[in-house]
């Protein structure tokens, strides 16, 4: 069985070479083993579009519950816990579906939801999730990206917001490089 979960999402995300994607069906309807491992990439997937539809998105903070959905559906995740301040590498193999990285809140937040800001690497804002709830008892906010959208963003800048005074303030400000693991 030769078929790996990248090559599943990319098959989905209809990204393969179409001499590539005909071997890949011809090896899903003749191999009982690649179509388990399709099973179980499919189960995933499904596992990603419940967790789109009740929370509306991915993309933008992940609850401990829906984390634990995913692990229990079998996806492979890349996690990495990052403290205010730091930049991390985010390491993706070849299997991983899903990216979650874990911001730990510094002591003085104190917040029960955060905004969070997607900056590129000039400092301007491109985008912002709103009401992201945080795990006051881990003290962090974990933040979800599928795996093309990581490896599209060789290096993503988060800048958590709480409500402050009538405001927003700035409570932490994170960085990852994405980068693909070696073959």
């Amino acid at each position: 069985m030769s078929a790996e979960w990248s090559e599943l999402s990319d098959y989905l995300a209809g990204a393969l070479a179409p001499d590539a994607e005909a071997d890949l069906e011809r090896e899903l309807f003749d191999d009982a083993s690649a179509a388990a491992v399709a099973t179980a990439f499919l189960a995933v997937v499904d596992g990603i579009a419940s967790i789109r539809a009740h929370y509306g998105t991915l993309g933008a903070g992940l609850s401990a519950r829906g984390l634990e959905e995913l692990r229990a559906r079998g996806a492979e995740i890349a996690e990495f816990t990052i403290e205010p301040g730091e930049t991390v590498r985010c390491v993706i193999d070849e299997g991983v579906a899903i990216c979650v990285g874990h911001l730990r809140l510094p002591p003085d937040a104190d917040a029960r939801r955060v905004d969070v800001e997607y900056v590129d690497p000039t400092g301007a804002i491109y985008g912002r999730a709103r009401d992201i709830p945080v795990d006051r008892d881990a003290g962090r906010v974990s933040l979800a990206c599928d795996r093309h959208v990581a490896l599209s963003t060789e290096l993503g800048t988060f800048r958590l917001l709480a409500r402050a005074d009538g405001g927003w303030r700035v409570v932490g400000t994170y960085a990852v490089e994405n980068v693909r693991a070696p073959a």
